[in-house]
């Protein structure tokens, strides 16, 4: 379960590597913009942070939840990398409609 989780994460992540691929590309011109240069930094951060957590945890406490009401660790992970998927796709449509 933990590799399968493990892996569920590496590819919903994915995407956050391409986005730095992309936006590392034109090196003729770097970004300018220092609120998309911070942006970048810290999805670049987060993205090693997630795949980290989600292999240190042993697959027997990806059930693990710190209070009764909160998401279980392997739900929390799926939510994330879920959520993160969601605003990159936000992110590149307004990018070449705008």
């Amino acid at each position: 379960m933990k590799r399968t989780l493990t892996a569920a994460a590496a590819i919903l992540l994915s995407p956050l590597a391409l986005l730095a691929q992309q936006a590392a590309a034109p090196a003729a011109q770097p970004e300018t913009n220092p609120v998309s240069n911070a942006v970048r930094r810290i999805v670049e951060r987060q993205a090693k942070s997630m795949v980290a957590a989600a292999e240190a945890m042993p697959a027997e406490k990806y059930g693990f939840k710190s209070t009764p009401d909160q998401m279980t660790f392997g739900h929390l992970m799926i939510h994330t990398a879920g959520t993160n998927n969601s605003l990159l796709e936000y992110f590149r449509q307004s990018r070449t409609r705008g």
